[in-house]
């Protein structure tokens, strides 16, 4: 079923940048909501911003995949080596090829844009009393025409604000172990797994889609897996992450399942989030990693095959050697 951006699960009100009313934040993190913001009418993110950001942005912040065009080949999903490319060519490769850009806490290093964040957050605040504080932050998605990103699912909450180009965004059912494997999603929680998951078309059976445009607010609940496919011309969006008293609580049930099951072999599956066997669940888990007695490390391994190179089909190339990197 298609859903377009005047069409809502949830609708925001009137207000200042993201039209947030105080019956949103309920909606938020629990339920698709689609809205509107301006960002699509700020200079920032026309071609001439876009370089200016990429040119300045640290390249170890920077990641840049290489995309398939089926979503049932998740091995598609290449990390390319950017080499010395500078925001010009990057944007050129991204008009040529199937790319993706992650421009990693892109707030953190821009001036306007970590003002833009604050805006933002302080919209959200008002509407979301268990935010919580200082965990604000953007990331800057510039991918190409026809580009995809793959049946996946993110730890934490987000909005996105899409500003230019249109795409559609398939939603599946969230807390649904007939669309994520549990293993795999504590392991997503622990960050050594990155996000993607196994797919397959039957799925979409039981997903919404919605297309959007620029001008396009969307939020999923947490842990909804979902997949993405642009349609023409470049596609900019603004990720904005965050976490809540609630995601938070989620996150170590999680993480405490995974450090009883995996390495104290208990039977520690259920993943409800208040009273008193999930407390004492987390306050094991946390106790086991003041001690050091959890040693999990948030880590992404890639191999990394492709460089890029705009002269090449497709804006890639195989690397003579390929390299380890680490995220």
């Amino acid at each position: 079923m298609a859903e377009s951006a005047r069409s809502t699960v949830s609708r925001l009100g009137s207000g200042a940048l993201l039209a947030l009313e105080d019956g949103d934040g309920a909606a938020l993190t629990r339920s698709v909501v689609l809205g509107r913001h301006d960002l699509d009418s700020s200079p920032l993110f026309d071609d001439d911003g876009l370089v200016a950001v990429l040119d300045r942005h640290p390249r170890e912040h920077l990641m840049v995949f290489s995309t398939g065009g089926d979503p049932t080949r998740p091995s598609d999903w290449q990390l390319v080596d950017a080499g010395g490319a500078g925001g010009s060519g990057l944007l050129d490769a991204v008009r040529i090829g199937r790319l993706w850009l992650n421009v990693l806490h892109v707030d953190r290093y821009h001036p306007d844009l970590a003002e833009l964040r604050d805006r933002i957050f302080a919209e959200l605040g008002d509407v979301l009393p268990d935010l919580l504080g200082g965990t604000a932050r953007l990331t800057l998605l510039v991918s190409s025409p026809a580009a995809i990103v793959y049946y996946h699912l993110d730890a934490g909450p987000n909005l996105l604000l899409h500003i230019r180009g249109t795409k559609s965004i398939w939603v599946y059912p969230d807390q649904d172990r007939s669309f994520a494997d549990q293993s795999d999603v504590e392991d997503i929680f622990a960050g050594i797994r990155i996000e993607n998951l196994p797919y397959h078309r039957s799925f979409d059976a039981a997903a919404t889609r919605y297309d959007i445009g620029p001008g396009t607010l969307i939020a999923w609940p947490q842990n909804a897996p979902h997949r993405v496919e642009n349609h023409e011309a470049v596609n900019v969006s603004l990720a904005a992450e965050f976490v809540t008293g609630r995601s938070r609580r989620r996150q170590r049930v999680w993480l405490a399942n995974r450090f009883l099951s995996r390495s104290l072999h208990l039977p520690c599956r259920a993943t409800a989030e208040t009273g008193v066997a999930p407390a004492l669940k987390t306050f094991s888990y946390r106790a086991a990693h003041k001690l050091r007695l959890e040693r999990t490390r948030p880590e992404h391994r890639f191999t990394v095959r492709l460089g890029l190179d705009p002269s090449a089909p497709g804006a890639v190339r195989e690397l003579p050697e390929p390299f380890s990197a680490t995220y």
